[in-house]
């Protein structure tokens, strides 16, 4: 029986230090660390919800992006219905090139001016240096928006700069 506590034991503290290297490891994840959700915030949690809009942007043109975050699309508006609060989905798919190594890039979206944290932005990777293309897709959400009109747009974060070519973006809003 003692044996088998202490094994127990020593599971419990082995999966804590992971969990705690697991911590340090998500703060360098995204490049908006201070936009991190702290707490987990379930998707649907009254009921069904229901499609309002969809709106998509899209470009097939080469764009040489400065380093740091870059718009990839122009500004947009969505609308919340009056009648109640509504979840806001970017959908965001997007291909890039490069010529620097280590460059890391992530897509992120903004709602009002403020990055989406449900989740954060996730770094996507490393361009390769060698000036071949990559495509990197991710979705994120705002639940608890207000009604009204809302001004939405996303963003192409590199360390580097990078040529961004061919991207679509989705923007979806659902109400309860």
């Amino acid at each position: 029986m003692q044996y088998v506590i202490k094994f127990l034991a020593s599971g419990v503290l082995a999966l804590s230090v992971g969990s705690l290297s697991a911590s340090a490891q998500a703060a360098d994840a995204s490049p908006t660390p201070g936009q991190q959700l702290q707490q987990i915030v379930p998707m649907n949690t009254t009921g069904v919800e229901l499609l309002v809009s969809s709106r998509g942007q899209y470009g097939n043109n080469l764009v040489a992006v400065s380093s740091g975050f870059q718009a990839i699309d122009v500004a947009t508006t969505v609308v919340c219905p009056a009648s109640t609060r509504c979840v806001i989905r970017a959908e965001q798919n997007v291909q890039v090139r490069g010529t620097v190594a280590g460059n890391k890039w992530a897509i992120c979206t903004q709602v009002d001016g403020n990055f989406m944290a449900q989740p954060s932005c996730p770094f996507q990777g490393v361009i390769p240096s060698d000036g071949t293309f990559v495509a990197g897709s991710f979705a994120q959400n705002k639940t608890g928006v207000t009604p009204g009109t809302h001004t939405v747009q996303t963003f192409l974060f590199t360390d580097a700069g990078a040529d961004r070519s061919i991207y679509e973006i989705q923007y979806q809003v659902y109400r309860r």
